[in-house]
């Protein structure tokens, strides 16, 4: 019967009476069929137990077995047959699996039986989550699992499995781990990271489905963390901490959006729960014409809420709050946003009570208590003045507390090296970045993974920079490019490495081999980045430097333009371009930006003279 190889909690095979354990329960073994063949009266009184506990073991089996496949690709990893109609087949697994695929690379899914099925149309996301859909045809028929659609099967402290190809696995066979789901409420997360349980997962297995104890399908596994003790890569990896999956409701809702005749913004609701319904809500555009139907929505959920996880109570209020902000109703809003606060306090001192959680566990921010959680967004939205000496030092003082409670979280960390920063002590921003980006590196890869360590890696080489410690910058920069050939963001951090080496006063020219390297950085930067975004105005204003350098005044301000038609109050780059227009005696229109730069930011007079520059200026 357990011919595939199915991971059981240990706890569950000592008693009869099973109960289920605690989130920090970790320990877990691997029973295979020989150990089984050789404790019949072991597997007699497993399988007792675990009906006796409502597990549909032939259904978990035969999902694991049989609807499990394996992603064959630029990047290998795992899927699950979600559909089957005909000779059609729908996969789910995660679009970070298939993501790197480049234009005439082809992808393939390999069934239970080893045949491989080439994928008949490019992946399609799933919205905005991490999860993809890819599409094969076959004459055999394959089976589809059950798609959960009740609550129950998600409910916080009850038992899932993860299956899925390990990388380091060489038997080809699929892999099955037990763990606990303990927490499955945060709707709208980002990238559609809704689920989270303890497992023993590895690489390979990312993309794999999260099934319940019925053996139905309730998300697809994404990423894990690595457990400490196999962080070489030599070696199997384990991770054994929290994992992250995304509920099958992303894939529901895409459907129930996409499907023939039934078109993605509707005014039917009358089929949708609380949580299509917030779901949805996340999907609408966010300007003033759709503040209506979001109040429509959140009173509709608010009707809806029996039988519903406590999650869903404040994100309908969030929902009627945004809304009334679109309408500049302050009364409301503030009303439903004090609401809100109200019930997340309240579903999070449950969640932490019922769970018995030890902070120490924590490595997502969702999961922090309320009031630590408040701390780190009031840090984060607070507008400090640089050297602002009383109220940083207490930041770091709050942020150091929250560190020894959240001792795995990266975020903490990353917010002590930009407090260092503004205090202007450098040499300690310094391993508060390192010490991020190191608890970072140890998540599973993802496309958030990623942008959030190339984030760091900016910090990091700006603390370097300041610190002197130019070689440093530029070298960690060069690695993170090596690492991240096509990531436009990790060129920028090179070009913003390279530039501040400039800074010095010692400085005449750069070297051949790293003015080639500034320019080829340049191009990747601005080419690379998305139209019309933040990054692409940051490359344009970094690389209007390395022209004006080039002794190219005319192309330095068009670049300038650029950056300030997507972002036109940036003072910095108002001021940048009103130096180059004054080195051109333009002093008229330089005194314009200078003008402009100090309306949007005084403290621009702290560094520019703007009254003896620009005293023959007339209004």
């Amino acid at each position: 019967m357990f011919g595939s190889r199915l991971w059981l909690l240990l706890p569950l095979v000592i008693s009869a009476a099973v109960t289920c354990p605690q989130p920090e329960a970790r320990a877990q073994f691997e029973w295979d069929e020989a150990t089984l063949k050789e404790n019949p009266d072991l597997r007699k009184k497993m399988e007792k137990a675990l009906r006796d506990e409502g597990w549909e073991l032939e259904k978990i089996e035969e999902v694991s077995k049989k609807s499990t496949v394996q992603v064959l690709g630029y990047v290998n990893g795992s899927g699950v047959i979600a559909k089957a109609e005909r000779d059609q087949y729908e996969v789910l697994t995660a679009w970070h699996v298939v993501s790197q695929l480049q234009a005439g690379e082809e992808l393939w899914v390999e069934t239970y039986d080893n045949k491989q099925h080439k994928v008949i149309e490019a992946p399609i996301r799933v919205g905005a989550s991490d999860m993809a859909i890819l599409k094969f045809k076959s004459d055999v028929a394959y089976h589809a699992p059950d798609l959960a659609h009740s609550e129950e099967e998600l409910r916080q402290r009850s038992n899932v499995f993860v299956a899925g190809f390990p990388i380091r696995k060489s038997s080809g066979k699929v892999t099955t781990t037990g763990g606990i789901l303990f927490e499955s409420n945060y709707l709208g997360a980002s990238q559609g990271y809704d689920l989270f349980y303890t497992a023993e997962t590895r690489p390979g297995m990312s993309g794999g489905p999260v099934l319940s104890i019925k053996g139905n399908l309730i998300g697809i596994h994404g990423r894990g963390e690595r457990d400490p003790r196999t962080i070489n890569y030599s070696i199997d990896i384990v991770k054994s901490g929290v994992n992250n999956g995304m509920s099958i409701n992303n894939y529901l809702l895409f459907e129930n959006l996409h499907k023939k005749g039934r078109a993605v913004v509707s005014n039917d609701f009358s089929d949708m729960t609380a949580i299509e319904l917030g779901s949805y809500a996340n999907q609408l555009s966010k300007d003033s014409g759709t503040a209506r139907q979001r109040i429509f929505i959140g009173k509709l959920m608010l009707q809806r809420l029996e039988g519903m996880p406590e999650f869903v109570e404040p994100h309908a209020y969030e929902i009627l709050a945004y809304a009334y902000y679109q309408l500049n109703d302050a009364p409301n809003h503030r009303k439903y946003k004090r609401l809100a606060i109200e019930a997340k306090k309240k579903e999070s001192d449950k969640f932490w009570s019922n769970n018995k959680l030890k902070p120490g566990q924590i490595t997502s921010r969702l999961s922090m208590r309320w009031d630590d959680h408040q701390i780190i967004k009031t840090i984060e939205d607070q507008d400090l003045m640089p050297g602002d000496q009383a109220s940083l030092r207490k930041h770091i003082k709050n942020l150091k507390k929250l560190e020894s409670k959240y001792s795995i979280l990266h975020d903490i960390n990353y917010l002590k090296g930009n407090m260092y920063i503004d205090l202007f002590d450098y040499e300690l921003a310094v391993p508060e970045y390192q010490l991020a980006i190191q608890k970072l590196d140890a998540l599973e890869e993802s496309e958030e993974k990623t942008r959030t360590l190339i984030h760091y890696s900016s910090g990091l080489v700006y603390a370097y920079s300041k610190a002197k410690k130019y070689k440093v910058a530029i070298d960690h920069a060069k690695n993170l490019v090596g690492k991240y050939s096509k990531s436009a963001k990790a060129s920028q951090v090179l070009v913003e490495a390279l530039l501040a080496k400039s800074s010095q006063p010692s400085f005449e020219i750069y070297p051949d081999e790293e003015w080639k390297l500034l320019n080829e950085s340049c191009i990747q930067a601005i080419d690379g980045s998305e139209p019309n975004s933040s990054d692409k105005a940051r490359a344009l204003a970094d690389c209007s430097q390395v022209a004006d350098m080039a002794g190219k005044p005319n192309m330095a301000i068009q670049m300038l333009n650029a950056s300030l038609t997507i972002q036109p109050n940036q003072q910095f780059w108002l001021v940048s371009r009103g130096i180059i227009k004054e080195g051109l005696g333009k002093i008229n229109d330089a005194c314009e930006d200078y003008k402009l730069a100090i309306n949007l930011d005084n403290r621009v007079l702290e560094y520019l003279d703007y009254n003896q520059i620009c005293t023959s200026y007339k209004d």
